[in-house]
C-alpha cells in the first residue's frame, strides 16, 4: 500500500512539474495555429455571439457577427485586393485569426475605415505580400498580425490605431520604413518590430510608454522618443542599443533613460 501511494504520489509530481514547465513562447511557433495568444484581446473580438455561416463574396469567407461582418479566409486567386467596407449592406468589422494564413498569391492588400481590428496572425506568413494599406479607423493590430512577411518594406500606421500586440511585424525581414501618422495614446507590446530592418523610427506624440522588449532585436541606428513618454522600461533596447542613438526634448525621461543606458543623446 506504502509503495503503491508513493508511486501515485511520484506520478502526481512529475506531472505538476512538467505541466509548470511550460511557458509562452516570445516568438510565433509553426505548430501554434490552434489558439490565438492570450495578449489578444478577446473581447473586442470573439465574445460577440456570431453567427458561424460562411459565405463567400469575390473569394472572401465571411461570417456575421453582433457588430458586422468578419473575413475569415480567402480563396481568390487576385495579387491587388480591396477588403470591403460592407457586405449585404452591412460593415466589414474585422480579419480573423489565420484568415489570410500562408497565402502566396496576394502582393498588395487595401484595409478600410469600417475594419476596427485585425486579430492574431490573420496575414501571418503572406510569402507574396509587399504591401499593406490601413484606413484611418484600424484601432488594433493583433499579435503576429503581419508576422513573417519577408516583402513588407514599409507600413504607415493611422491615428486611429491605438495598440500594437506582440510580433505584429516580426520577421519581417525587408521592412525598413514605420510611420506613425498624427498623435494619439498608443500601446505598444513586446517584439513588435523583432528581426525587421528597420533603422530609424520616429515614435508619435501621445505616446506615454515604452515597454521593456518593444524594440528588441533590431538593427537601430536613431529612435525620437517624444516629450509625451513617462516611462522607459529596462530591456525596452535589448540587442538593438549597440549603435543607436536617442533623440528627444532635454530634460525629457529618454534623456534619463539613455545616460543611464549609456546610449548617445541628442537633444531636439
Amino acid at each position: 500500500m506504502k509503495k503503491t501511494l508513493t508511486l501515485f504520489v511520484a506520478l502526481s509530481l512529475v506531472l505538476f512539474a512538467s505541466s509548470c514547465g511550460r511557458n509562452n513562447k516570445e516568438r510565433i511557433n509553426d505548430d501554434d495555429k490552434k489558439q490565438p495568444s492570450s495578449k489578444i484581446e478577446q473581447s473586442n473580438f470573439t465574445d460577440q455571439n456570431e453567427n458561424d455561416t460562411s459565405a463567400s463574396q469575390d473569394g472572401f469567407l465571411t461570417a456575421e457577427s453582433e457588430d458586422g461582418i468578419r473575413i475569415t479566409g480567402y480563396k481568390g486567386t487576385a495579387s491587388e485586393i480591396n477588403i470591403p467596407e460592407n457586405i449585404d449592406g452591412k460593415p466589414v468589422v474585422r480579419i480573423t485569426y489565420l484568415a489570410f494564413f500562408e497565402n502566396n498569391t496576394v502582393k498588395k492588400v487595401t484595409i478600410p475605415s469600417s475594419v476596427k481590428g485585425i486579430e492574431a496572425r490573420a496575414f501571418w506568413k503572406c510569402g507574396a505580400l509587399e504591401s499593406v494599406t490601413f484606413a484611418d479607423g484600424v484601432e488594433i493590430i493583433g499579435e503576429g498580425a503581419f508576422a513573417d512577411c519577408p516583402k513588407i518594406e514599409s507600413v504607415v500606421l493611422p491615428a486611429s490605431v491605438r495598440s500594437i500586440h506582440a510580433n505584429a511585424f516580426a520577421g519581417c525581414s525587408s521592412l525598413k520604413t514605420v510611420e506613425f501618422v498624427g498623435s494619439r495614446d498608443l500601446t505598444l507590446d513586446q517584439y513588435i518590430f523583432y528581426k525587421t530592418a528597420i533603422e530609424n523610427i520616429r515614435l508619435p506624440e501621445g505616446l506615454t510608454e515604452i515597454n521593456a522588449l518593444t524594440f528588441a532585436y533590431m538593427p537601430l541606428k536613431s529612435i525620437y522618443i517624444p516629450e509625451s513618454v513617462t516611462s522607459i522600461e529596462d530591456g525596452s533596447f535589448m540587442y538593438s542599443a549597440d549603435n543607436l542613438t536617442i533623440t528627444s526634448k532635454a530634460g525629457s525621461v529618454a534623456e534619463k533613460y539613455a545616460k543611464e543606458s549609456a546610449i548617445p543623446f541628442v537633444s531636439e
